[in-house]
């Protein structure tokens, strides 16, 4: 039987693991861009976008919804702080 933290591991391990799946099939596909300051406005209605349907019932976004997060949780971090204005 698994406790806890082991069951934390493994739903980490698979959510994470479908990000990275979906990832590298939009970079195959030419998607690109997300690391790109002036794109920051686009990830967050695309996210919003992803998030209404989730919401709705499509559960297939989650995973979209996370990689949305994941883009903009890297802008945030490293265009702020290049900027003078990170805080933790």
């Amino acid at each position: 039987m698994r406790n806890e933290r082991q069951e934390i591991q493994a739903l980490v391990n698979d959510f994470s693991s479908r990000m990275r799946a979906k990832l590298l099939k939009k970079l195959g596909r030419g998607w690109s861009g997300w690391k790109d300051d002036d794109f920051r406005q686009k990830l967050e209605e695309d996210l919003l976008l992803h998030l209404r349907a989730a919401l709705q019932g499509d559960a297939t976004q989650w995973v979209d919804i996370a990689n949305y997060a994941a883009f903009l949780d890297y802008q945030s971090r490293y265009f702020t702080a290049e900027q003078g204005q990170a805080g933790d």
